[in-house]
């Protein structure tokens, strides 16, 4: 038993390997994306793809986003008999999905204040979310059934058929946003369709277990409020321009990508956290990593405070000058704050309500106040909201942490 349980330790640490190579190689790919876009396309295509994809995205949280963990449990548990009812559940929700993005394509297309580039991609996108918004689905079922190596190239392959199809856009010199969008979008769907025949041929019992379908209806419902953090690019093009989007989208790339590389750490720490037997020998087992963690991070962000306005400009050309005096500030915060985020496991360890739905509620409700309290403000406005999100978010992992730090038998589920 005890050489069993070093062999699903090993697995698991090279599974986490896999995983954060897939993130690094998307975080490379995701910045060579962005390079292409601002040094080969027009400002206004940036911005009304960032502003469409916004949309897309809204949308896409009302899709049964927690379906997914769902699919995730349903795998670990080997209850493959749940794989044809969720999908059928994901793709009768994205069909409606489709239904509403064609909507916001003819207000688009018909308002006076819409943008008939911008409706002409929400169609086309709507003709292959259906099958486009199943990469959730797939990806949770090779998780739950630990094919991290699939898994790893999967996500890689998403990375890399995203700079492929903006490289061919480029290369062809395409200006019409909804040739764009069914490039890009089409590219990721034809990837998810080959997907779901392959995880469907790896089902290896009919298994059910009714109570997990209904676990992920109330993650659906949890999760649907992260659409609210899309909505920033849409009011921005509403009340500004397609090109204050795209100086905006390149203000957050740094940021964004930062945040990604939190989640390489998130993978490699998270085992010891799970592995604890109650939390208060979860500090002890984490502390010299996140303070190591902590130091590194403020010395990134004030490195990349003073490097990121030659960095932009190097990378992205001299258009988007502006976009690195917004984005050295959110970068700060984001650095100097990120190492807060690995405590979130350790809070979601204890199965206290109030720790799930807080991120996953709350904080995107308090996001959106931010965004339409100060987006008048433009830019600027949107990038200070985002600011104070970040140090928000922070304060309540710390504060969490300490919380449970302090109390007296706390336990938390251990996974391994």
């Amino acid at each position: 038993m005890r050489l069993l349980h070093r062999m699903d330790l090993r697995n698991l640490f090279a599974g986490a390997g896999w995983l954060a190579f897939a993130q690094v190689f998307g975080v490379l790919c995701a910045l060579g994306t962005t390079v292409l876009w601002t040094r080969f396309m027009s400002i206004e295509l940036f911005g009304e793809f960032r502003t469409l994809t916004g949309i897309v995205g809204f949308v896409s949280a009302f899709a049964l986003m927690g379906t997914g963990q769902a699919v995730l449990m349903s795998a670990s548990k080997n209850a493959d008999g749940n794989y044809s009812a969720l999908l059928r559940s994901k793709l009768k929700a994205n069909c409606w999905a489709s239904l509403v993005l064609s909507g916001a394509a003819l207000y688009h297309l018909w308002s006076p204040s819409g943008s008939a580039a911008i409706g002409l991609g929400l169609l086309a996108v709507a003709a292959i979310f259906p099958i486009y918004n199943t990469s959730d689905f797939w990806m949770a079922w090779l998780n739950g059934k630990s094919r991290f190596l699939e898994l790893a190239l999967g996500r890689s392959l998403i990375s890399a058929l995203g700079i492929a199809a903006v490289a061919a856009v480029a290369l062809t010199s395409v200006t019409q946003l909804w040739v764009v969008c069914l490039v890009y979008f089409g590219f990721a769907a034809a990837q998810s369709g080959w997907a779901l025949l392959r995880t469907s041929r790896q089902r290896a019992n009919d298994t059910k277990d009714v109570s997990i379908p209904a676990f992920g209806v109330h993650s659906s419902i949890a999760m649907a409020f992260s659409g609210l953090l899309s909505l920033d690019v849409v009011v921005l093009n509403h009340l500004f321009s397609a090109q204050d989007v795209a100086i905006y989208a390149v203000a957050l790339q740094f940021p964004e990508l930062l945040k990604r590389l939190f989640s390489v750490m998130d993978s490699i720490i998270s085992p010891k956290i799970y592995a604890a037997v109650d939390f208060k020998s979860i500090w002890p087992e984490i502390k010299g990593a996140f303070l190591t963690v902590t130091v590194g991070c403020v010395a990134i962000g004030i490195v990349g405070f003073f490097l990121l306005p030659p960095l932009t400009v190097l990378l992205f050309s001299e258009r988007y000058a502006d976009a690195a005096e917004f984005g050295r500030w959110l970068w700060l915060a984001v650095a100097c704050c990120g190492s807060t985020t690995l405590l979130a496991p350790a809070l979601l360890s204890t199965q206290k309500p109030f720790f799930v739905y807080a991120p996953y509620i709350g904080y995107p409700l308090f996001q959106a106040v931010l965004f339409a309290s100060l987006v008048s403000n433009g830019i600027g406005g949107l990038t200070l909201a985002r600011i104070v999100g970040v140090l928000v978010l922070s304060a309540f992992y710390v504060g969490g942490f300490v919380y449970c730090l302090r109390g007296s038998g706390v336990k938390v589920v251990r996974a391994l």
